[in-house]
Formats: C-alpha cells, sequence, structure tokens
C-alpha cells in the first residue's frame, strides 16, 4: 500500500494506476473504493484503470482489472466491452465473442462492440454473422471506407457477386484510391465475366500500384478471356523474375503463350504453377482449355 502513501500530492487515480503497473490489485481495488460510492461506480473506475494499463502494454494486468470490474457489476457495459476487445486482440476469439455479444445485449448499437465481434467472427469463419454485425456498425458509420471494404470481401467469399460488386464501389466512392477495393471490384467483375469493364478497373488501379502482382493477376484473366494475349504477356514478362509469383499468374502466362503458339515456354510455366502450388489442378487443366475466370486474386491486402 506504499505506492499510495508516498505522495501525498499525487491524484488517486494517478496512484492507483501506478499500483496497478506494480501488480497490486488490492491496492488499486482499495484506492477506488475510498473515491466511490457504490458496486457500479466501483466497476467503472476498475475499466477506468484498466485502459490506461492496456494503453500501457500491460494487457495482462489490464485483463485482470476487467474481470475484477465484472466480479463486482456482472453488467457493467464497460468491462464487457474492453474485456471481450482485449481477448480478440490476444486471439482468444471464442471468449472474447462471449463477452462482446453480452455487451451488445447491454448496448445493442455500440459501434466499437460490433466491430470486435465481427473480427471475432471472422477469425472463427462465421462469415454470415461477421457481416450481420459489420452491417450493423455500417447503419452507424455508412460511409467508413474499411467497413465497406470487408463486407465487400465477406460477400465475395459467400458467393454473393451483386452486392459485393455494389460495397467495393460504395468504398471506392469515399476512397476513390483504394487499390484494394479497385482490385477486388475488378476480380468480381471478371467473375461477373464482364471483362471489359473489370479491366477498366484493374487499369486503374495499376496506374496507381504498377508493382502489384495481384493487380497483374486479374488484368491476365481479363485479357486472356478477351484473347488480347500480346498483352497479357507483355505485363508477365515484366514481372517474370520476381521470386515470389504464385501459380496463378504462372498459370495465366503459360495460357496466353500456348494461344500464340509459344507451347514449349507454356510447359515451363505451367510447372512452375504446379511448383508454386502442388495441390492446384487448374494448370494442368489448361493445357486443354481456357482458365476460368474464377482463378481470380480477389482477397485480402495486396502484395506488391
Amino acid at each position: 500500500m506504499s505506492n499510495v502513501a508516498h505522495n501525498a500530492d499525487q491524484n488517486p487515480l494517478q496512484a492507483a494506476i501506478q499500483s496497478a503497473l506494480a501488480g497490486q490489485l488490492e491496492v488499486v481495488e482499495s484506492v477506488c473504493r475510498s473515491q466511490v460510492d457504490g458496486e457500479k461506480a466501483l466497476a467503472f473506475s476498475l475499466c477506468a484503470i484498466g485502459r490506461a494499463c492496456a494503453g500501457q502494454n500491460h494487457q495482462k494486468i489490464a485483463e485482470d482489472l476487467f474481470r475484477r470490474a465484472l466480479a463486482v457489476d456482472p453488467d457493467c457495459l464497460d468491462a464487457l466491452a474492453n474485456l471481450g476487445t482485449l481477448l480478440v486482440w490476444q486471439r482468444n476469439f471464442q471468449h472474447g465473442l462471449r463477452h462482446l455479444d453480452a455487451a451488445l445485449t447491454l448496448a445493442p448499437g455500440n459501434y466499437h462492440c460490433l466491430i470486435h465481434a465481427g473480427q471475432a467472427l471472422m477469425a472463427l469463419d462465421r462469415q454470415e454473422l461477421a457481416l450481420q454485425r459489420y452491417d450493423a456498425a455500417l447503419t452507424i458509420s455508412p460511409k467508413t471506407g474499411s467497413l465497406l471494404f470487408i463486407t465487400g470481401n465477406i460477400l465475395l467469399n459467400l458467393g454473393r457477386l451483386g452486392q459485393a460488386a455494389e460495397r467495393f464501389e460504395q468504398c471506392l466512392a469515399t476512397e476513390p484510391e483504394n487499390v484494394n477495393a479497385l482490385n477486388n471490384l475488378g476480380a468480381v467483375l471478371n467473375e461477373q465475366r464482364r471483362f471489359s469493364d473489370g479491366l477498366a478497373v484493374l487499369e486503374h488501379a495499376k496506374l496507381l500500384l504498377p508493382e502489384s502482382v495481384s493487380v497483374v493477376g486479374n488484368m491476365c484473366v481479363a485479357l486472356n478471356e478477351l484473347e488480347r494475349f500480346a498483352e497479357t504477356l507483355d505485363l508477365c514478362a515484366a514481372i517474370a523474375e520476381r521470386p515470389d509469383l504464385p501459380a496463378k499468374i504462372h498459370n495465366n502466362y503459360a495460357n496466353a503463350l500456348k494461344e500464340t503458339g509459344r507451347h514449349h515456354q507454356a510447359l515451363f510455366h505451367y510447372g512452375q504453377a504446379v511448383d508454386s502450388m502442388p495441390e492446384e489442378q487448374q494448370s494442368l487443366l489448361s493445357l486443354s482449355g481456357k482458365t476460368t475466370p474464377s482463378a481470380c486474386w480477389r482477397r485480402g491486402p495486396l502484395n506488391p
């Protein structure tokens, strides 16, 4: 208890934070009880100190304080929300989601709880429920580009291509130079067999980020389907020496080479595709037919 008594001029909150950082949680609770009236106020004070500790990267101490707050007041929204968020940050998604859902029962419109619950649900591969949480967050903040992009990706994963395209377009209305959204919109248009439209979007993305392999890969899908093989060859030749080319770009390159009569080179790149991703069967099938547009580049951040 000496941490509090050593400096009489120190305010009680700062003294409690210092005691918490020293691991003296009983002291923290004692200080808080001396300053507030009632269990709800005590729980709120413990959460405030927990947030301060989390902000200084003392996550275990913060977690213990949030749990103490819940022991005092099981319906403390602040404790449920903060503990749930902290557990999600720690990749303890199932337990984090349980606390966030409890918080959302008390406050269904809590924006941050909706976002972190969506993150947990995505990590648990529960995409439909994640979409519901993110959509609820979008009703609160409808022009948040990151949310529009994330929900576009979920809709794309779920095969709802029209809705996915709409979300990417909404994202681009807010963030016109979002290359990820441009790339994914181009991929959706390819899957809808709107290759000319997809190519126009992807060309804009390439102007913004010329070195993106993801964008080039989607452009090659469109160009091959439009039988503009010479352009595919130019794009692929420009990046052919890169060591990180994934299987599908080798496959698109090989398809264009095959269609232009360069069978030996095509076989080499089909082999590169198999070496890059042995389980990928598309490159073998392509020996007797064109690439289907479903072999697109669409999810996650770009890999320039």
